[in-house]
């Protein structure tokens, strides 16, 4: 045993121990007779021996989340407390709008025209009119993207007499497919340094624990000018979820959502908001604005809003004869966050953390070949396009970019069988990020996304062609 672990003993050195342990028995014995049926049974037992070694050096070597196979992994991940996800439902989060006090059963069914959700928890209508959002399950194993107010229709019955609407504010979570043994892999190193490495990665363990979360989909950012922490976490029941943040950050406190931080407000008719990050509103959402500086009149007002962008919106005031708008500013609600109620009796927690919105990546792929030989485009865009697939839906929520170098090496890495690398002369993307062009920023390769969303992307928003 060496520090890089057990090593394999030599031919020579296995061979010269099982001739010692016959001796021993009979004291006769030699091996060393050239061509005799005695040396030709040592050698093969030799060669035995040589193998079986080599299975013990293979086995105590794999002992580690590094390189374990699936059944030593499994046996890890119970020591370790994670368990390998099933196959999950693609899940979305609703919300209810009708007669305060009118309350929506757990099983509540609801649909967007081709699939039907089931509600996994009861809620409310508060006085507002709403209800706090509610986690739903496809009924039916899939992946698919669930766009922002597609699940509208309300397939469980109510009375005749009760007004009752039902929206998703935010993009649904496309299911996983099982998860891969590399993620349980990633998850059984994390879950073994979880107790040496602090909160956030004990609390991704946890929170990587809850059925129907995706790991990619977990985030913990520190929000440094105000010493908080967001949480971000795509999938899973809500108050399963925030009973895993709870269990890993005793500071609740030191918990917050995500802002919608103004970055530019004109002095137009209407007045035209910019946000700094996307704001995923959407036309009709009440917004209340605190906090400019420049222009004060427009604080503290509730507006009916206007989407015009990612990041822009409007609200119905003539602001050209407004001062003029300096810095600052928060937009509330913000519709990605969930603020979940926790009682440990007599006390009561409120968990913030958010849901991330998905932005769906649009790409052509131009490829040149200056191959002799007949190169199918066809038969490229079939490997092609998989490949790149899993590449974006790989990439973990947040800060995470598409890197235009990797997307490269995953397309030639998956037409290797069809034409050589070195025979591809040129690739060009053309990217866009929920229907907006998308370039990589100054002197880089790379393409951000908006900070508390996740790239999603399938086979029909990918386009491989072949150049001239």
């Amino acid at each position: 045993m060496t520090s890089q672990g057990l090593q394999p003993a030599t031919p020579a050195d296995l061979r010269n121990r099982l001739i010692t342990l016959v001796a021993g028995n009979a004291p006769d014995y030699t091996a060393n007779l050239p061509g005799s049926l005695i040396e030709d049974i040592s050698s093969t037992d030799t060669y035995a021996l040589v193998e079986s070694d080599s299975f013990l050096v293979d086995l105590v070597n794999s002992i580690t989340p590094y390189g374990a196979n699936a059944y030593l992994l499994n046996q890890l991940g119970v020591l370790y407390g994670v368990d390998s996800q099933p196959i999950t439902n693609t899940s979305v989060y609703v919300v209810f709008s009708g007669p305060p006090g009118y309350t929506i059963a757990q099983g509540f069914i609801v649909g967007d025209g081709t699939y039907q959700y089931v509600c996994q928890s009861g809620g409310i209508i508060g006085v507002n009119g709403t209800s706090l959002p509610i986690y739903c399950l496809a009924t039916v194993q899939g992946a698919w993207p669930v766009a922002p107010n597609t699940v509208v229709q309300m397939i469980t019955s109510v009375p005749a007499s009760i007004s009752l609407i039902v929206n998703n504010p935010v993009a649904g979570i496309p299911s996983q497919s099982g998860e891969p043994i590399s993620v349980f892999r990633e998850r059984c190193y994390t879950a073994g340094l979880a107790a040496s490495t602090g909160m956030a990665r004990y609390l991704k363990t946890l929170l990587a624990n809850v059925p129907g979360v995706q790991n990619r989909l977990v985030s913990v950012q520190e929000q440094e000018d105000e010493e908080v922490f967001i949480i971000i976490v795509g999938g899973g029941d809500a108050y399963q979820v925030a009973y895993a943040i709870w269990s890993a950050h005793f500071y609740t406190q030191g918990l917050s959502g995500a802002e919608i931080r103004v970055g530019g407000m004109s002095n137009t008719n209407p007045l035209t908001i910019t946000t700094v990050d996307n704001h995923n509103l959407v036309t009709g959402d009440i917004e209340v604005i605190s906090g400019n500086t420049g222009m004060p009149l427009v604080n503290n007002v509730p507006f009916s809003i206007t989407v015009t962008g990612l990041k822009t919106f409007t609200v119905p005031v003539d602001a050209t004869q407004y001062g003029t708008w300096q810095y600052g500013g928060i937009v509330t609600p913000n519709p990605i966050n969930e603020y979940v109620s926790i009682s440990d009796y007599p006390d009561s927690f409120v968990i913030p953390f958010v849901t991330p919105p998905q932005e769906v990546v649009n790409i052509i792929c131009t490829w040149v070949t200056d191959s002799p030989n007949y190169v199918s485009p066809s038969a490229i865009s079939q490997a092609s396009i998989p490949a790149i697939v899993e590449y974006i839906n790989s990439l973990p929520v947040g800060t995470t970019p598409i890197n235009l170098n990797v997307l490269n090496q995953v397309f030639i890495d998956s037409i290797a069988n069809i034409v050589a690398g070195e025979l591809i002369i040129d690739i060009t993307w053309i990217i866009s990020i929920s229907g907006v062009g998308a370039s990589p920023s100054a002197g880089t390769q790379v393409i951000y996304g908006d900070r508390y969303s996740y790239f999603y992307t399938d086979s029909t928003q990918i386009s491989v062609v072949q150049g001239l």
